[in-house]
């Protein structure tokens, strides 16, 4: 129900040099607040944003990552999943069901489930040229469905379609050796 010039605006353009700061934090769904350097904690990341009460595809995106993983034979402990919520007034209860719903019970254990307040959604979409639009009547969110592979260091290695994703792309972006990103 959105208008044409909203849709217009939504898509990933990854600005040059695209990276987290480390100092950017976010609550977990413990309610423990987290910097983005003590979440990556030297190790490699996929992240998503998600909205925790979508009706379409968020959750879906979440299980293709997850299986994509298992098939990779990715060990828990290697990398981390970001799924950062971009509805600020979705609750612990919302992310902790989709938890539960989409990621297998073997990859929980490198996942977190992240409620950031409207101001850092802004600074951590922004940073990684994320733009939505959000439809008040639907009350819910248009967006791309992509896969940011983030680098220790917060730098965006790669943007990977949860569609598509095979076992050897993500342990090629974890590698960082994945193909440069794509617009």
């Amino acid at each position: 129900a959105l208008p044409r010039a909203s849709l217009d605006t939504v898509g990933v353009r990854l600005p040059a040099g695209a990276r987290l700061n480390y100092n950017i934090a976010m609550r977990d769904t413990n309610g423990r607040l987290r910097s983005v350097g003590a979440m990556l904690d030297g190790k490699p990341a996929f992240l998503n944003f998600v909205d925790y009460t979508c009706n379409t595809l968020c959750g879906t995106d979440l299980m293709l990552l997850s299986d994509a993983i298992q098939r990779a034979g990715l060990a828990p402990g290697t990398f981390h999943i970001l799924v950062v919520g971009i509805d600020p007034k979705d609750s612990v209860a919302d992310a902790r069901k989709m938890e539960v719903a989409e990621i297998p019970p073997a990859v929980r254990a490198s996942t977190l489930f992240l409620l950031p307040d409207a101001a850092t959604v802004a600074r951590t979409t922004g940073a990684l040229g994320f733009h939505y639009a959000y439809d008040r009547d639907a009350d819910q969110f248009a967006h791309p469905a992509i896969v940011y592979t983030l680098a220790p260091d917060g730098s965006v290695r790669s943007l990977l379609s949860p569609l598509a994703l095979t076992a050897g792309d993500l342990r090629q972006a974890l590698a960082g050796s994945a193909a440069a990103p794509f617009h």
